[in-house]
């Protein structure tokens, strides 16, 4: 049941009109924050930081909406 909150925010952002991008971020920070809480916030401080740097990554979002 803990693994569908994520999912259930994402949609509820969705039809909250925020863009994509951002709901994706939101739900997955929320996940990795508040429910998998062992893993290190520095892997996925690290994880982020190499993904933005990825410009066709970043392009697949932005571009949906």
């Amino acid at each position: 049941m803990e693994k569908l909150l994520p999912i259930i925010l994402l949609f509820v952002l969705f039809f909250l009109n925020v863009p994509i991008c951002f709901a994706l971020f939101s739900s997955t920070f929320f996940y990795f924050i508040f429910i998998n809480t062992n893993t290190y916030p520095d892997l996925i401080l690290q994880v982020f930081v190499n993904s933005a740097q990825s410009f066709p990554l970043l392009a697949i979002p932005f571009f949906i909406k």
